[in-house]
């Protein structure tokens, strides 16, 4: 399968209702929450906004809504401080739930535990 013919890498499957809990920290715009309920319908999406428009409000209220243990991976150590901070303020009682590190350990980790 190729993504560059419109073919997707995985199969699209709806988010289960039982994976979600209530969360009310931080209101959608529109466009975000357009994005959370197609989200919602394929269950992986791609976020490609502009700078400011608010992917990282986005991430966290994803993060929020989502039962079980989640992985973010950022290009830089600095991302993965602000990452922290977000989720700290936002949503620190889901903090154990959440994983951040840059591509590189991500990598590094990977290769290893297939070693």
């Amino acid at each position: 399968m190729r993504i560059n013919d419109g073919i997707l890498p995985f199969k699209p499957q709806p988010v289960r209702e039982e994976d979600l809990r209530e969360w009310r920290g931080i209101r959608l715009r529109e466009y975000q929450r357009k994005a959370w309920e197609e989200l919602l319908s394929k269950g992986s999406i791609g976020v490609f906004w502009p700078l400011g428009a608010g992917k990282s409000y986005f991430g966290v209220h994803v993060l929020a809504r989502i039962k079980g243990k989640k992985l973010v991976v950022v290009p830089t150590r600095t991302l993965v401080e602000q990452w922290r901070e977000r989720i700290e303020e936002h949503i620190p009682e889901y903090a154990g739930e959440i994983t951040v590190v840059t591509y590189n350990s991500f990598h590094r980790q990977a290769g290893s535990s297939h070693s």
